[in-house]
């Protein structure tokens, strides 16, 4: 904890945003690391009376997380991370998260939402079917994956989060030309962004990517910093 209090003294020190940032795969995926994946899945439907102590614990466990980070006193937001989603689906209803997920992300971020804090929440892969939960959890900016959730209904909740994309590392940014690469964000802005704001990008370049798209991407998140 000593580490976590010095590290963000100097984000305030430097003026920078002090973010107070939890474990990876706090709730959803700390499930089933716990109970292991095929487990937790026959424990959606089975319902034993274990997996209701279980996701207690793990809730009180992150509230007691939360409140250590926000004994630091001056945090600008929480960052937490759990990926929710498969490539092309996800792996539980959204009857499913709203009964097992959706009540312990909504009292941790509750704790935070009432300091006045931002909740951000990095999720990766395909959760369109939970958005809304999301939102009613308290999420304040979500950082979400581009491709796999499709820009048609990312653009329906514009304007009702901050929007943190995540832009397609798996075949735009390795395979695709420079000509694409400027193009599609082009696109993300003039369909996601509002002069308001609420709109920001994370790429991530992993081999084979050329250099000319780590260029052409950087070129292009330049240009279009600001909505034209």
């Amino acid at each position: 904890w000593e580490s976590v209090y010095e590290s963000m003294e100097r984000a305030r020190e430097r003026g920078d945003l002090v973010v107070a940032g939890m474990p990876h795969g706090f709730f959803f995926q700390r499930l089933y690391y716990l109970r292991g994946f095929t487990n937790l899945m026959m424990d959606f439907v089975k319902r034993p009376p274990q997996l209701y102590e279980l996701i207690d614990m793990l809730t009180e466990y992150n509230l007691e997380l939360v409140k250590r980070l926000l004994k630091f006193g001056e945090v600008d937001l929480v960052s937490f991370g759990d990926d929710l989603g498969c490539q092309d689906r996800m792996p539980i209803s959204p009857k499913t998260f709203r009964e097992f997920i959706y009540p312990a992300y909504k009292k941790i971020f509750g704790l935070v939402k009432e300091k006045g804090i931002l909740v951000r929440l990095h999720t990766d892969g395909h959760i369109v079917e939970v958005m809304d939960q999301l939102l009613e959890s308290g999420v304040d900016i979500l950082n979400i994956q581009d491709r796999v959730n499709g820009l048609e209904n990312l653009v329906k909740i514009k304007g009702k989060v901050c929007i943190d994309l995540d832009i397609d590392r798996q075949k735009l940014i390795p395979y695709g030309t420079p000509t694409e690469i400027k193009y599609y964000i082009r696109e993300l802005v003039r369909k996601l962004a509002l002069k308001k704001g609420g709109l920001m990008f994370y790429a991530e370049v992993h081999p084979p990517t050329p250099l000319e798209n780590i260029k052409a991407l950087a070129e292009a998140l330049e240009e279009n910093i600001w909505l034209k």
